[in-house]
């Protein structure tokens, strides 16, 4: 028996299509709803990524010893990372 078809279209697959584009759908909704939290998560990763970056190319002067440039570090890294109120 061949599969019902309308005009060259396989149903069944038209109908399995049409199920896969519903199921992603609805977990993209599902994402999206989730993306206010998720956002601040991200940004809060992307963030501490680019402060470990920063403070791993940031050189220290010859007469700082480490702790003293790792602190130098984070305050010039603090300063670009917080908005000013202008």
């Amino acid at each position: 028996m061949r599969p019902l078809a309308v005009k060259g279209v396989d149903v069944k697959v038209v109908r399995r299509l049409a199920s896969e584009i519903t199921q992603r759908g609805a977990t993209l909704y599902d994402g999206l709803e989730k993306e206010a939290e998720t956002r601040d998560a991200r940004q809060r990763a992307v963030n501490r990524n680019m402060v470990r970056d920063s403070a791993s190319t940031t050189p220290c002067y010859s007469n700082e010893d480490h702790s003293a440039c790792c602190l130098r570090v984070v305050k010039e890294l603090s300063t670009d990372l917080v908005p000013s109120h202008a």
